[in-house]
């Protein structure tokens, strides 16, 4: 799905918006993404897709303002890197970097891949909820978010993973040629619920983060580690 370059309005003739993709089956094996939303499109629905393995993001928000989309109820499963990513730093012709505000990516069931979800160079305002993700031998992260301003995770569930896996690791982000580079920011961890997997959360860099409610159970390596000089606000409060 693919709005046009700059194109911002929603009243334009061109403008890419109101797409449906449900109940599709892909086989990864030969794709690079197996479904990508890309510039400006918005208010589309993903919902109820099977996908396995894909050798890039299997379901890409593509870095270039997509904005206010639904992403629910899809199965992605052993993809060679996330199962559902938002932002991208596109290639030497088209250099991307940040989707857009308000992307809703909940009851996804993502089982085996490099990461779950990935949100980053600066991706907004996005929602994660109510997902359950499964790692597997070569996962790295259950959710993982770098620079992604606001970001929100409810209510998922997360299993699995081997020594290196993290079930939720908040990172600095390096950008790409310098787009999109910073830090996580406004974070807000509730009411997730990680049990039976190699670690729990991991804070490397932030700022302004607030984990309230979650649960941490039957855990091999760390419950949480959380890097020198960062604060971590544990109050109800919203």
């Amino acid at each position: 799905m693919e709005g046009s370059v700059d194109q911002h309005d929603p009243n334009a003739a061109n403008d890419s918006r109101h797409n449906v993709v449900i109940s599709n089956t892909f086989d990864g094996r030969h794709l690079r993404h197996a479904i990508l939303l890309q510039f400006p499109t918005h208010n589309n629905l993903v919902a109820d897709n099977t996908i396995v393995g894909s050798h890039l993001d299997a379901i890409d928000l593509h870095g270039e303002g997509e904005y206010l989309n639904e992403i629910r109820d899809n199965t992605v499963i052993g993809g060679q890197r996330a199962g559902i990513a938002l932002g991208n730093s596109g290639g030497s012709k088209n250099k991307h970097d940040a989707s857009g505000p308000g992307n809703w990516v909940y009851s996804n069931n993502l089982i085996g891949n490099r990461q779950g979800i990935l949100v980053i160079l600066g991706t907004p305002d996005t929602l994660i909820e109510d997902n359950k993700i499964t790692a597997g031998e070569d996962s790295k992260a259950g959710i993982e978010i770098r620079n992604a301003p606001g970001t929100t995770l409810l209510g998922n569930h997360i299993t699995g993973g081997t020594d290196g896996f993290w079930s939720i690791r908040l990172r600095d982000d390096r950008g790409t040629d310098g787009r999109g580079k910073g830090i996580p920011t406004g974070i807000r961890m509730e009411s997730n619920v990680i049990r039976q997997a190699a670690n729990g959360i991991r804070i490397d860099d932030g700022e302004k983060l607030t984990m309230v409610k979650n649960v941490v159970d039957g855990i091999d390596g760390s419950e949480l580690k959380v890097a020198d000089g960062i604060e971590v606000s544990r109050s109800a409060q919203r």
